[in-house]
């Protein structure tokens, strides 16, 4: 059964992911955002706009359903989905544990140590990280964990994000 609830005066989010306005609750198109579009749909999210901002849905239907978001979590997919809005799948987490859960789903980014080192080589250049992210079909998180990483002298995947088909 689809549950409404009022996230401002004029707006609506249900448990099914829809995104509503005014007291006939009219749905809100959805903007696709995200992901590399040129591959594939995995990896994008759904989002709308309200009132000249633009909202991803999984945000709005999380803090509606389960409530304000905590400092340093992140909003998660239970399945991998992207596209499931339905309060039942999302969860507050780390993203540490995000990420974990994007490389059990098979969604994560498959980098190694040598593109990891490529993206530190750029963006010490003066690429920005937005460019760089963009240039290997990654989030803009990996090129900051490539910048961070080698900073530290740490030339290493995250021990999350290790598997068998990955190289140093």
């Amino acid at each position: 059964m689809q549950v409404w609830k009022n996230i401002t005066k004029n707006i609506f989010v249900s448990n099914e992911g829809v995104v509503a306005i005014g007291k006939r609750r009219e749905a809100v198109p959805i903007i696709m955002m995200g992901g590399n579009t040129k591959k594939s749909p995995k990896g994008k999210y759904p989002y709308v706009k309200l009132d000249y901002k633009v909202y991803s849905v999984h945000s709005l239907v999380a803090k509606a359903f389960i409530g304000l978001k905590p400092d340093g979590l992140v909003v998660c997919h239970n399945d991998g989905n992207t596209l499931n809005t339905n309060a039942d799948n999302l969860r507050y987490d780390t993203l540490s544990n995000n990420m974990k859960d994007r490389i059990r789903h098979g969604t994560a980014y498959k980098l190694t140590n040598k593109m990891l080192n490529k993206m530190f080589k750029l963006v010490s250049s003066g690429d920005s990280v937005n460019n760089v992210a963009r240039l290997f079909g990654t989030g803009r998180h990996w090129t900051l964990i490539a910048r961070n990483r080698a900073k530290e002298g740490k030339y290493t995947m995250p021990s999350y994000a290790k598997s068998d088909n990955r190289t140093s």
